[in-house]
């Protein structure tokens, strides 16, 4: 109850000219709300000027219908009683041209562990469809940005019992993918087209494993730039990628197959100082993200005998036995394409370990940094003098601090010479590598790449001078490589 001073209630009561200063008992004064604002009625009791304050909540506006302007791909409407207007962007013919996925529900109090269940729309020029979708956060470091990876799976039924498979031109059938959000990477370019450049090195490795052979993207990563919506609203550029798991590297249950990834940059175990603790739960340095048996002793037993090897074996015997332990082609298809890419933290984190039963098998993942992008978004590497091998003293060193690639380097480097410059004469050439970026970043309208700026201004670049710092890398890198690798 809110109570009147004296003076204030004898003034009112003299302007509405009540008899004895004093209100009228059971006398309302109201307060019409409006749209946006509270109203209010003040209720009289009696001579002692007791109030009882009611509350009138707002009304809220009376909109018109959206009214659709295509040339800017807004929709605008208006409220009927008090002019305010609203515009939100929509999927227009040209956001058409690049695929798009709207969200219907809530994400509130999603993250890793806690999942959220949206309807979820997928539209494109030739294939559409309604499902449930079960999404949760994804990533590490990317949990603190502003714009978030989601996990998405998509099912048939509210109780999530048939999964919803999708077969994407070019890849196998899968239910679960990735939005990747490239936080940091305003062109959306980089970590798909460095898996596409990945892919298209191991298209001309010789011995190939044939489990990696016969798979539709051979085991990399792969994806496509789609425009993402949660109940209409524009949530930004994001890339629907491929989720890295089991079936990517074409792995079953009840074999000996394992698949490994390396979670730290620096440490002992990421660097294959020490034998590693291989956790479930990528708490650990590194993860064993899948075995094909419930037995993992194997895994663990092969992965230490494998880094005692690498810190026990003199030159000769690494050169000629290091082939019994790993995959001698894929890890130097691997340095190389660090080195092109300028994918520094590569030689540690998120570097891949793929055992079909006997060797272990390098494979590339995330392609954040790539073209030298550094780690935390704020800028890039310099193509002319950072991250290259060099002689010092004590021998050759990679640039990673990694035993496995110093050693490699130190006793392969004939080896290493002959792959780049075959490499250089095909996917490796200045115009293969642009042509990937610009078919890429040609496929997204400059209006979404506006729309995923404004949405998103405090990244240090524009998708402008990111595809411009891509094509710069291009130009000064490869020069540079073939002196230092060609001087081999």
């Amino acid at each position: 109850m809110r109570k009147r001073s004296r003076m204030g209630a004898l003034a009112l009561s003299a302007l509405l000219a009540i008899p004895n200063g004093v209100f009228a008992e059971g006398y309302d004064l109201r307060v019409e709300p409006t749209c946006t604002e509270w109203g209010y009625i003040e209720h009289h009791e009696d001579e002692y000027d007791r109030i009882v304050m009611t509350s009138l909540p707002p009304l809220g506006h009376s909109f018109s219908d959206w009214v659709s302007d295509e040339a800017r791909s807004e929709q605008q409407r208006a409220c009927q009683v008090c002019g305010y207007t609203e515009s939100r962007h929509y999927v227009s013919e040209t956001v058409q041209r690049i695929p798009w996925i709207k969200l219907y529900g809530s994400l509130e109090g999603i993250n890793k562990k806690v999942k959220v269940t949206v309807d979820c729309e997928f539209g494109s020029q030739t294939i559409n469809f309604s499902t449930k979708a079960v999404m949760t956060t994804q990533g590490h470091s990317t949990l603190y940005y502003n714009k978030l990876n989601y996990t998405l799976r998509l099912y048939d039924d509210p109780t999530r019992d048939i999964k919803h498979r999708v077969i994407f031109p070019g890849w196998q059938e899968e239910h679960k993918y990735i939005l990747k959000a490239n936080m940091y990477d305003p062109s959306q370019v980089r970590n798909v087209v460095g898996c596409r450049i990945w892919r298209s090195i191991l298209e001309t490795r010789p011995n190939l494993p044939e489990r990696l052979a016969g798979l539709p993207t051979l085991g990399t990563v792969d994806g496509f730039p789609v425009s993402l919506w949660l109940n209409d609203e524009f949530m930004g550029l994001y890339t629907l990628n491929l989720h890295k798991d089991n079936d990517l590297f074409g792995m079953k249950t009840d074999e000996k197959v394992a698949l490994t990834i390396c979670n730290a940059r620096t440490s002992d175990e990421a660097l294959f100082l020490v034998p590693p603790r291989l956790s479930e739960d990528g708490l650990d340095d590194w993860e064993t993200e899948f075995s094909g048996l419930k037995d993992r002793s194997w895994i663990n037993e092969s992965f230490a005998d494998f880094v005692a090897f690498l810190n026990g074996s003199d030159d000769a015997a690494f050169k000629e036995s290091l082939p019994a332990y790993l995959d001698v082609d894929a890890a130097i298809d691997y340095l190389i394409f660090l080195y092109a890419l300028g994918l520094r933290n590569s030689g540690a984190k998120d570097l891949i370990l793929l055992n079909y039963g006997t060797i272990w098998i390098p494979a590339a993942f995330d392609m954040d940094e790539a073209f030298g992008r550094l780690n935390d978004g704020s800028g890039y590497l310099n193509p002319s003098t950072d991250f290259l091998p060099a002689e010092l003293q004590e021998g050759w060193r990679s640039g990673t601090d990694s035993v496995l690639w110093d050693r490699l380097l130190q006793n392969y480097r004939p080896e290493i010479k002959a792959r780049y410059q075959a490499l250089r004469q095909g996917p490796l050439t200045a115009e293969a590598l642009r042509t990937q970026v610009q078919a890429f970043a040609d496929q997204i309208p400059e209006l979404l790449y506006r729309w995923d700026q404004e949405l998103y201004p405090d990244r240090p670049f524009t998708y402008e001078e990111s595809i411009q710092q891509i094509d710069q890398w291009i130009e000064d890198r490869l020069p540079v490589l073939d002196q230092v690798i060609g001087g081999f």
